[in-house]
Order: C-alpha cells, then sequence, then structure tokens
C-alpha cells in the first residue's frame, strides 16, 4: 500500500494510498491528509492548540478545507517531520513551503503594485521587475529567519547580514541614483539594474520590499541609520571622505548614522547646542556637546554630527 518515490535527487518521500490513510483513524494511530500530503498526528494531538478532540475527528480523512479554514500556511512548514510521505493520487506537486511562498509575487488582487498585475505603467519596467524580485529573496527569504531573531531577543543584525546586503548592492540602491551606485563589484542585485539606468523608482521598490520582514526595528537596524547618515557623506562629504569612508559604508564592513537629537533639544535642530571649534592647528574640529537616541548609534562606526 506504500512505495517510496522522489521528489528530489535527495529526498525520498512515502507514495501512499487514500485507503491506507483511512486505516490509521483511531486515536493511537491517526493519520490526516492535508493538500495531498499524509501526516502522523497520533502523538501531537494531545499537545494541539485547539485540543485533541477536534484533530482526532480528521483521523484517517481528508482535512484540507477545514484546515486551512483555521490555519495559515505557514503552520505547515512548523510540523514538517510530522510527514509520513504523499498521496499516491495527489494532483499536482506539493504544496510550497510558506517560506518560499511569501518570495514569490502574489496573485491576490492589490497585493502586489498593480503593474505587477496586468496594468501599464510608464514608471516601472523590466529592470524594476526584477530587482523587486532580487530584493525579495534577500528580504523575505535570506534575512527572515535572523529578521524574527532578531525582533524577538531585541539585538542588532549580524555584520555577516548587512555585508551580505552591501554585497548585493541593497545598501547602495536606498541612497538614491549617483556614482556609488558603482561601488558593489557584482553590481545591482547582480546586474539587474545598470548605475545609469537607476532612479529613484528603483529606489523606491527595494524600500517597499525591505518591508517584508514585517520586523521594523530590523530592518532599521540594516540600513535604516545608513540611510540617513550617508546621504550627507554622498552630497555634502569632502573628496577623501568619498574615497575612504564611503565604499567600506556601501558594502555593508561598517555602518554610519545621523547626530542630530540632543538631550535638550530634542530633534529641535534650531536648539542645538553641541559646539564644534577648529584647532590651532587648523586641521581639526573639537566637538563638545551630548547626542542622545541616535538611531543605530550603539554599533555605529562613524558618526556624522550636527554641530553649531
Amino acid at each position: 500500500s506504500t512505495a517510496l518515490r522522489f521528489s528530489s535527487p535527495l529526498v525520498a518521500m512515502a507514495s501512499i494510498t487514500k485507503e491506507e490513510v483511512a486505516k490509521h483513524n483511531k486515536a493511537d494511530d491517526a493519520w490526516i491528509i492535508v493538500d495531498g500530503d499524509v501526516y502522523d498526528v497520533t502523538k501531537f494531538a494531545g499537545v494541539h492548540p485547539g485540543g485533541t478532540q477536534i484533530l482526532l475527528e480528521y483521523a484517517g480523512k481528508d482535512a484540507t478545507e477545514d484546515f486551512y479554514a483555521l490555519h495559515r500556511l505557514e503552520v505547515l512548514d512548523k510540523y514538517q517531520r510530522l510527514k509520513k510521505g504523499r498521496l499516491a493520487d495527489a494532483q499536482g506537486p506539493a504544496p510550497k513551503k510558506a517560506s518560499e511562498v511569501i518570495q514569490e509575487f502574489s496573485k491576490v488582487p492589490f497585493a502586489e503594485p498593480s503593474y505587477l498585475q496586468g496594468f501599464k505603467s510608464p514608471y516601472f519596467n523590466e529592470t524594476h521587475i526584477k530587482l523587486r524580485q532580487e530584493a525579495r529573496k534577500f528580504f523575505a527569504g535570506e534575512s527572515m529567519e535572523e529578521a524574527l531573531e532578531c525582533e524577538q531577543k531585541s539585538t542588532a543584525p549580524s555584520k555577516e547580514m548587512r555585508k551580505r546586503m552591501g554585497e548585493l548592492g541593497l545598501i547602495a540602491t536606498v541612497q538614491g541614483p549617483g556614482p556609488h551606485l558603482k561601488i558593489p563589484p557584482k553590481g545591482l542585485c547582480g546586474g539587474v539594474v545598470k548605475p545609469e539606468e537607476f532612479t529613484y523608482f528603483h529606489e523606491m521598490v527595494v524600500q517597499e520590499e525591505r518591508c517584508r520582514t514585517m520586523c521594523p526595528g530590523y530592518e532599521d537596524g540594516l540600513d535604516g541609520a545608513v540611510s540617513i547618515g550617508l546621504p550627507v557623506l554622498l552630497k555634502y562629504g569632502s573628496d577623501w571622505m568619498k574615497q575612504e569612508v564611503v565604499p567600506p559604508i556601501i558594502m555593508g564592513d561598517v555602518t554610519c548614522v545621523l547626530s542630530i537629537t540632543e538631550a535638550f533639544a530634542g530633534s529641535d535642530v534650531a536648539g542645538l547646542r553641541t559646539t564644534a571649534v577648529l584647532d590651532s592647528t587648523g586641521e581639526n574640529y573639537i566637538v563638545n556637546g551630548t547626542k542622545k537616541w541616535i538611531t543605530g548609534g550603539m554599533y555605529a562606526d562613524w558618526f556624522v554630527t550636527a554641530v553649531r
């Protein structure tokens, strides 16, 4: 009644008939079907959040319709260990994991920008679509697990993830158009858009996708602070700053933050008390004052500081 089939070159999955599933219909031996996959819920039933009995009512049966009426897709991702196999006559391939689905473009009306759902736009072209795909792979894929962990533990993003963001050119893309886009050696997300083609609509695409972790603290930790500190260097920085300081920031090796807020003035720039006085050499400034509540300041390498 069961056989082995291969869903990939390395993974063997049992092929099970509905008749076989129907035999496992008791409290001490309970299998259910969800989306063509067969799960052994015998031990899990006792700790089922919705209660034991309601789960056992589906023992030996297909619970797909009622399961999705009460659960999100990602619930299945948590219990892959309970999977026994797949129905021999299941229609189509096995369902994708939620972690894979969230990286794809949705077909749900209004879940995506209109130009991705059949409407024409004079502002977006194929480069915007490809950039969105690559940005989504990073924010909803590569960084998602770390984002959820950091949000739960109130910790900063890892240096490795920030460097990965720099390697992809994503740190560069959230600074808008400019020469800095040529810094990442592998291009912007592998070259899906050229620096000379890049517009603020491309930046908007990346800013929209960075929200997909649904962890605002983590998102700001990755690039929020840099996004407000680095533009000052790009626009007003001296040549040596642009040559020596900017590239490591763009590549995610170091971070910079914007230091405006003060204990006495808050974000009232007109009320700043911090001063900068040129020293006797005429080359360096001596800065005195306080800065407080600086986004990203706890682990920053460079501080772009507002002074009098």
